[in-house]
């Protein structure tokens, strides 16, 4: 995944919008405090519960398919940022319309809570497509038709990217969440 984020960081060097400009340091230079976290889906629970004994400067989450009840808050999470990004929420058998399976994970009392929700307090950032990028359409983390979370040119992408190098103002904010396509799930 580090070289997947560092791909593109390199690619957008070479479109003229280096991810890095607003602080002029990669991610290696700027300290050994420096921690950061990215995790998708079920690792999302496992991340969060380490991320307990270590504090990190930001916990990105994606896909998530929830955290568990004693992790109800963003600052649970000892990150000094915190971000998260889930596709519309949608079933199995309407392929390419949204993450089938996220809100699946969250409707268990394991892990119910959704770090993109209102009142858990995360940093939301779209992945629905925007900034003239194309949106997650699937709950993959790469895809064979470019609509998983890490694929290349998605705003999910991007948006982790910028997340994980300590540029997070510049994540494109969803504004509205994206109405599930069913009355599923808990967003």
């Amino acid at each position: 995944m580090a070289q997947l984020v560092a791909r593109f960081v390199r690619n957008e060097e070479v479109r003229g919008s280096n991810p890095l400009r607003s602080t002029g340091k990669a991610p290696a230079q700027r300290g050994p405090s420096s921690f950061r976290r990215l995790t998708r889906c079920m690792h999302v629970a496992t991340m969060s519960n380490s991320a307990l004994e270590r504090p990190v400067d930001a916990f990105v989450s994606v896909g998530s398919a929830g955290l568990p009840p004693q992790i109800d808050q963003a600052n649970d999470l000892h990150a000094e940022q915190v971000f998260a990004g889930q596709a519309t929420d949608t079933v199995s058998w309407l392929p390419g319309s949204g993450d089938a399976w996220a809100w699946v994970g969250q409707a268990s009392p394991l892990h119910p809570v959704d770090p993109t929700g209102s009142g858990f307090g995360a940093e939301v950032f779209d992945v629905n497509g925007g900034d003239g990028r194309a949106g997650a359409r699937d709950h993959g983390a790469l895809t064979n038709d470019g609509s998983g979370y890490f694929d290349r040119d998605t705003q999910s992408l991007r948006n982790i990217a910028l997340a994980t190098t300590g540029q997070g103002e510049l994540v494109s904010r969803e504004s509205t969440p994206a109405p599930p396509l069913l009355p599923i799930g808990t967003r």
